[in-house]
């Protein structure tokens, strides 16, 4: 298959998209060709079958003028469309692939429902997410595939050879209100009192102006919060140094309500490391440990004392059992695989 990916950026040292990098690498393994259009390019390295165009910071009627003119202009070029996050492309391009009679697949992971994506909808062949919750709209079209997790670079029970019980707890994502990032610090110093050594790791930024105002309250908000020095800001890493921010971590915090699951909580479960969460889209994840699960900022102190008093060996199965989850469900290898199949069956 040759294989035209529409995404926003193509860049290994953006915190946020920097993953799709790996996706990338994968599709050129299984593609004959890979062809991607992106709204920004940063730095990339990707084998020799892959060409990346970017559309420029230009507006947004520009973009989607020279998205049509690259997508008539190289369509012998290509047998089917992956575009991923922004329905947008589909809704200015989808007519055309259409009449070319390009197969089109969307990838979205979100509850958000928008005249956007309903017109992306219609004019997809296939809809790929994560599970039954991440997609708002009832289709045939759907696929459920489950996440993409590089399980080799996040491999291993990392937390387990060096166990400490909930030492180091560790959050990984934006700042932002709905990752709901000072209840996390709220109920982490709450855990920690009267214990020693207990530390709190926070690794994320903000990105929208939203985001930077809480940013900037919450920096105001910490010195006035008696956390006894246990929390560190961290800032943002590029993805190839999350595992390195998680390796040795004791239990990752998550009380997102972004409505899809977290990217972060399947990498941390990946490493064989607990992760707690508030979000009922992650029940499925943890169906074997329902106390990872919490209502609220209680609920959260709560599954920190749970993992707290964790035997070792307990632990380790515990490890093992959470990385089986991900492997099995939503390794970043059978998904490409699955992807490009699917597209090629659709033809």
């Amino acid at each position: 298959m040759r294989l035209l990916v529409c995404t926003q950026a193509v860049d290994r040292n953006d915190p946020i998209l920097g993953f799709f990098h790996a996706w990338l690498e994968r599709f050129a393994k299984e593609c004959e060709s890979v062809t991607v259009i992106c709204l920004r390019k940063g730095e990339y390295t990707l084998p020799k079958n892959v060409e990346v165009i970017s559309l420029g910071e230009r507006h947004r009627i520009l973009r989607a003028f020279e998205l049509c003119s690259v997508a008539w202009g190289r369509r012998a070029a290509y047998d089917a469309v992956f575009v991923h996050m922004n329905p947008e492309y589909i809704v200015a391009a989808g007519w055309l692939w259409r009449m070319v009679g390009k197969q089109v697949g969307l990838w979205y992971v979100h509850k958000s429902l928008t005249t956007t994506l309903r017109i992306a909808t219609a004019f997809s062949n296939v809809i790929f997410t994560v599970s039954n919750e991440t997609f708002p709209i009832s289709s045939s079209k759907v696929r459920v595939t489950g996440h993409g997790v590089d399980t080799e670079l996040f491999g291993g029970i990392s937390a387990v050879d060096n166990f400490s019980p909930s030492k180091r707890v560790v959050t990984v994502g934006r700042i932002s209100a709905k990752k709901n990032s000072r209840a996390i610090i709220e109920a982490v110093v709450e855990f920690a009192r009267g214990k020693d050594g207990i530390t709190l790791d926070v690794y994320g930024d903000a990105v929208t102006k939203e985001e930077k105002v809480y940013l900037s309250e919450l920096k105001a908000w910490l010195p006035s919060f008696d956390t006894d020095g246990i929390v560190t800001l961290n800032g943002a890493l590029t993805h190839d140094k999350v595992p390195e921010a998680l390796r040795g971590a004791s239990v990752l915090v998550n009380m997102g309500e972004t409505g899809g699951i977290d990217k972060a909580v399947l990498e941390a479960m990946s490493m064989g490391i607990p992760v707690i969460s508030t979000s009922s889209v992650h029940k499925p994840l943890l169906k074997r440990y329902p106390q990872l699960i919490a209502d609220d900022t209680n609920g959260v102190v709560e599954a920190l004392e749970y993992v707290a008093s964790l035997p070792h060996t307990v632990r380790i199965a515990m490890g093992g059992d959470l990385r089986e989850e991900v492997v099995e469900n939503h390794s970043l290898v059978p998904l490409i695989k699955k992807i490009v199949w699917t597209l090629s069956q659709n033809k």
